[in-house]
């Protein structure tokens, strides 16, 4: 349905994403779809006060591509080694299993396990060596469990990694969606 102007006549949008906006003149237009990675931000300096963007900061979504085994009750480092994205090449999946961001901000980690602890599974975060937390714990074996946490980061030595502890059990499922590792950049602090 077409949105009328001050000066009625009718502005819709022409194609898929377009959006409809208002201005500081109180005149309404199209704002075209932005493309793919970019994200709606403010900007008072454009007629209406909105503009599409690159979105900053280095982001990372990883799993565990096949079962690692581990030593049962030791807390170990989950070897996430398939990306399925990072943008801003700051996680290594290869060496090392862990996220050093090159941007100065706040951080949303999130973390998913699986394992087939019969006394639980519990996950935890590392920053810089050394744990900065409990994330969840579970009492039961199989069933996945998450945690997720915001993190400050230096931008250019602190780094986080994921580690597990399988209680009464050898066994961290891989696979896509099954044991996970991502971070998002928020926010400068």
């Amino acid at each position: 349905m077409p949105i009328t102007k001050a000066s009625s006549s009718a502005v819709a949008p022409a194609t898929k994403g377009d959006l409809v906006v208002g201005s500081a003149t109180n005149d309404s237009g199209v704002l075209a779809v932005g493309s793919a990675s970019q994200v709606l931000t403010v900007d008072s300096s454009t007629p209406t006060g909105l503009k599409w963007a690159t979105a900053t900061g280095p982001t990372f979504n990883a799993y565990l591509s096949s079962n690692q085994t581990v030593t049962s009750n030791v807390i170990t480092k989950v070897q996430i080694n398939t990306e399925e994205y990072d943008l801003g090449s700051c996680y290594d999946n290869a060496t090392n299993y862990r996220f050093t961001p090159t941007t100065a901000g706040i951080y949303q980690v999130n973390i998913t396990v699986q394992a087939n602890g019969s006394g639980g599974t519990t996950i935890w975060l590392y920053k810089n060596g050394a744990s900065i937390g409990e994330l969840a714990r579970t009492a039961g074996a199989g069933a996945p469990i998450s945690g997720s946490r915001f993190v400050t980061m230096n931008g250019t030595t602190d780094y986080i990694e994921f580690f597990a502890q399988v209680a009464s059990g050898t066994i961290v499922y891989g696979g896509q969606g099954t044991t996970i590792f991502g971070a998002a950049y928020l926010r400068s602090n």
